[in-house]
């Protein structure tokens, strides 16, 4: 057996098996993008508190493309389980060297559940002031008197004293 010939044996064993697994992964990231729209589109799956709403469309956006990435990697050949191990340790490395940003979603957590304060509301929290126009996941987002845009990290929220 030659080599062009072993080279075209291999290209086309795993060249469609590349193929179809880059059109799982386009076709899987544009389903889950048009699922997340339809909900965010729907007026009666709406929550009363926005900001939970949008947080937990986040979560399953980016928990639904990690189930279409495990998969689209299994078609390729790669054991699902090796890559769930991966992931989970690569998450605990990312853990560790994160520690503030993870501070940060734990704070966002709170905020959404426990809702000291919504989206609208004037708050003042340490020196930063102003009405607050997002609280994302891992930011609050304030807008000023003078119309300035003030974000601050979700774990300076819970650490310090919130005026509402």
């Amino acid at each position: 057996m030659d080599i062009k010939q072993l080279f075209t044996e291999y290209a086309v064993k795993y060249g469609l098996r590349i193929i179809a697994a880059v059109l799982i992964l386009f076709i899987g990231f544009k389903m889950v993008n048009v699922l997340t729209n339809a909900i965010r589109k729907k007026k009666k799956l709406h929550l009363k508190d926005e900001t939970t709403y949008k947080f937990i469309l986040n979560i399953l956006s980016i928990s639904l493309k990690v189930v279409v990435f495990i998969i689209t990697a299994s078609i390729v050949g790669i054991p699902s389980a090796s890559l769930v191990a991966l992931l989970g340790s690569v998450g605990v490395a990312v853990g560790l060297a994160l520690q503030g940003g993870l501070s940060n979603l734990a704070g966002g957590a709170m905020l959404v559940f426990f809702r000291p304060y919504a989206i609208g509301d004037y708050i003042v929290v340490g020196s930063q002031e102003g009405a607050v126009s997002d609280i994302g996941i891992f930011y609050t987002t304030l807008i000023s008197m003078e119309n300035r845009k003030i974000v601050i990290p979700n774990s300076l929220v819970i650490g310090n004293s919130v005026k509402n």
